[in-house]
Protein backbone atom coordinates (compact mmCIF):
# COMPACT_ATOMS: atom_id res chain seq x y z
CA UNK A 1 0.00 0.00 0.00
CA UNK A 2 2.86 2.39 0.78
CA UNK A 3 4.40 1.72 -2.62
CA UNK A 4 1.06 2.46 -4.28
CA UNK A 5 0.77 5.78 -2.43
CA UNK A 6 4.31 6.67 -3.47
CA UNK A 7 3.60 5.94 -7.13
CA UNK A 8 0.30 7.80 -6.95
CA UNK A 9 1.87 10.89 -5.40
CA UNK A 10 4.58 10.87 -8.09
CA UNK A 11 1.93 10.69 -10.83
CA UNK A 12 -0.16 13.42 -9.22
CA UNK A 13 2.86 15.71 -9.23
CA UNK A 14 3.37 14.95 -12.92
CA UNK A 15 -0.17 15.94 -13.96
CA UNK A 16 -0.89 18.66 -11.40
CA UNK A 17 -0.10 21.57 -13.74
CA UNK A 18 -2.00 20.28 -16.76
CA UNK A 19 -5.25 21.91 -17.94
CA UNK A 20 -8.53 20.13 -17.32
CA UNK A 21 -10.14 17.90 -19.92
CA UNK A 22 -13.01 20.38 -20.37
CA UNK A 23 -10.52 23.14 -21.07
CA UNK A 24 -8.69 21.00 -23.63
CA UNK A 25 -11.96 20.03 -25.36
CA UNK A 26 -12.99 23.67 -25.54
CA UNK A 27 -9.62 24.64 -26.98
CA UNK A 28 -9.81 21.81 -29.54
CA UNK A 29 -13.26 23.00 -30.64
CA UNK A 30 -12.03 26.58 -31.10
CA UNK A 31 -9.02 25.38 -33.07
CA UNK A 32 -11.21 23.20 -35.30
CA UNK A 33 -13.45 26.20 -36.03
CA UNK A 34 -10.37 28.24 -36.92
CA UNK A 35 -9.13 25.46 -39.21
CA UNK A 36 -12.53 25.33 -40.94
CA UNK A 37 -12.52 29.12 -41.45
CA UNK A 38 -9.00 29.05 -42.85
CA UNK A 39 -9.90 26.20 -45.21
CA UNK A 40 -12.86 28.23 -46.51
CA UNK A 41 -10.57 31.23 -47.07
CA UNK A 42 -8.02 29.03 -48.86
CA UNK A 43 -10.74 27.63 -51.13
CA UNK A 44 -11.95 31.14 -51.96
CA UNK A 45 -8.40 32.25 -52.82
CA UNK A 46 -7.86 29.12 -54.93
CA UNK A 47 -11.12 29.74 -56.82
CA UNK A 48 -10.21 33.39 -57.42
CA UNK A 49 -6.77 32.48 -58.73
CA UNK A 50 -8.28 29.81 -60.99
CA UNK A 51 -10.81 32.31 -62.35
CA UNK A 52 -8.15 34.98 -63.00
CA UNK A 53 -5.96 32.37 -64.69
CA UNK A 54 -8.81 31.42 -67.03
CA UNK A 55 -9.39 35.06 -67.98
CA UNK A 56 -5.68 35.54 -68.62
CA UNK A 57 -5.55 32.34 -70.68
CA UNK A 58 -8.52 33.43 -72.80
CA UNK A 59 -6.98 36.87 -73.31
CA UNK A 60 -3.67 35.36 -74.41
CA UNK A 61 -5.42 32.91 -76.74
CA UNK A 62 -7.25 35.79 -78.43
CA UNK A 63 -4.06 37.81 -78.69
CA UNK A 64 -2.22 34.92 -80.35
CA UNK A 65 -4.96 34.48 -82.95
Amino acid sequence: MTRLRSVLSTEEATVSGLPSRASLVSQADRLQQEINTLEEQRRAIKDTVRSKRRVLGATLAKAVQ
